[in-house]
């Protein structure tokens, strides 16, 4: 029996037949024309014949389920690359160039002659440097550009070009300020006075406590003077003969009224070896000498030894002095 829901009538088929289909009952409200119209269009679609279902192979199933994975693995949105964002990464990209530059030329030059040797350097403005052993120079990467200071840590000789910028060298708490010269400085670091020594063999310049020029001295060529941290103002000019200035530039060994203590450094510092002074009183003790070759070490050793009464003994790197 057929209610007035079904929409398939519960006749049994036969095997091979097709199933008789029925329209689905229509609303009481659908009189006339429309109802034919319905009836006519399910009429006309029950004679389509329905389209076979064949099982898909299994390299169709492959293809089918390698299409699926690389749509999952795609992402769902492009990024879309606006001005906007291009200018802001190149405002980015700049300020990390622009920061890693400044850095880079906050960095200074530095230029080294180690013990035993000596070195030569050129600065950017075309001023030559000699460096005696065991110095240390610096310089800004600007040099030339903003300034032409230098910092100096031992013994070095100047032939400055001229130019618009003052030179100037900071030396152990001393300023040698100059425009166009040939000087020679000595200002180690390690000396317990500070002191600054410089000889003029050409031209003129300016030696001042550092943070006060109004106790400046000039000094012209074949004059020299000294300061130390002791003292109010450089010591006034002196005469000394130009072959005496800078005799380590002809590896001369030159010392004037100078103390034991300094004269053992500066005996490291040429023959790179280790002067132990065991008698401690003796290193403020002073003494001048001069040597126009030195060879070996042991020689001045022995000489400065007799004179001061003092003895010595080698070791493994160097000597060992004592009384």
């Amino acid at each position: 029996m057929t209610t007035r829901n079904s929409q398939y009538s519960d006749k049994k088929q036969t095997p091979g037949s097709d199933p008789v289909r029925h329209h689905p009952p229509l609303p009481d409200d659908f009189e006339g024309e429309e109802r034919r119209d319905v009836e006519d269009i399910w009429k006309k679609c029950a004679d389509l014949q329905p389209h076979p279902v064949r099982k898909p192979t299994r390299k169709e199933t492959e293809i089918a389920l390698k299409s699926v994975h690389r749509r999952l693995d795609m992402p769902k949105t492009r990024p879309v690359t606006t001005i906007r964002s291009r200018i802001a990464w190149m405002a980015a990209a700049a300020l990390i160039l622009l920061t890693f530059g400044i850095g880079y030329l906050l960095i200074p030059q530095t230029v080294s002659a180690p013990y035993g040797e000596r070195a030569t350097v050129e600065l950017p403005d075309g001023t030559g440097v000699e460096l005696n052993s065991g110095t240390t120079i610096r310089y800004s990467r600007l040099f030339g550009i903003r300034n032409r200071n230098i910092s100096l840590d031992g013994e070095a000789f100047f032939t400055v070009e001229s130019g618009e910028r003052p030179f100037i060298v900071n030396a152990n708490r001393s300023v040698v300020e100059v425009t166009g010269t040939a000087f020679n400085i000595r200002s180690r670091s390690d000396d317990p006075g500070f002191e600054t020594r410089v000889h003029v063999a050409e031209g003129s310049v300016s030696l001042y406590p550092a943070g006060d020029p109004g106790r400046k001295v000039t000094l012209e060529a074949g004059k020299w003077s000294r300061w130390n941290n002791s003292m109010v103002a450089p010591m006034p000019p002196e005469t000394e003969a130009v072959d005496r200035m800078a005799g380590w530039r002809d590896n001369r060994f030159i010392f004037r009224n100078e103390p034991l203590g300094s004269i053992f450094r500066e005996i490291e510092r040429r023959f790179d070896i280790r002067v132990q002074l065991m008698e401690e009183n003796a290193a403020s003790e002073l003494l001048t000498a001069h040597y126009s070759d030195p060879g070996q070490p042991e020689k001045i050793i022995e000489d400065i030894c007799h004179v001061k009464g003092l003895r010595y003994s080698k070791t493994a790197n160097g000597f060992r002095i004592y009384r």
